[in-house]
């Protein structure tokens, strides 16, 4: 499934029933093996986080829904965007006079010990 929305990322149905599934993954009483998931997802946030970010935060409706779903499904894959997060409140405090913060490179980290490319869920 994560390789059909890497081929059509503005897929929002696709991208709700993968962030759904992916929330189920995590509570089952066994392992499943995400990695897959999470590199294509990784992908993704490399390649189309910046343009849907500076979307929403022109006011596209449509870019914000789509953001919303992005960050969720990177939850629920157990993965952190909280370098996002800050990046984009940096973004946004960044226009009042006298803050002269700059945004760092946003990187995507794991929540877990192993690596990102072979990361498990807890």
């Amino acid at each position: 499934m994560s390789e059909q929305l890497l081929g059509d990322p503005t897929d929002l149905d696709l991208m709700m029933r993968l962030e759904t599934a992916a929330g189920l993954a995590k509570d089952l009483p066994f392992e499943v093996s995400i990695w897959r998931a999470q590199n294509n997802y990784y992908l993704m946030l490399q390649r189309l986080l910046p343009e849907f970010s500076d979307r929403a935060r022109a006011g596209d409706a449509q870019a914000q829904l789509w953001l919303n779903h992005f960050l969720g499904l990177g939850s629920n894959l157990s993965l952190s965007t909280r370098r996002y997060e800050r990046a984009q409140a940096q973004k946004t405090a960044w226009i009042f006079p006298g803050n002269r913060n700059r945004v760092a490179g946003m990187t995507l980290m794991a929540r877990t010990n192993v690596s990102m490319f072979k990361c498990r869920t807890n």
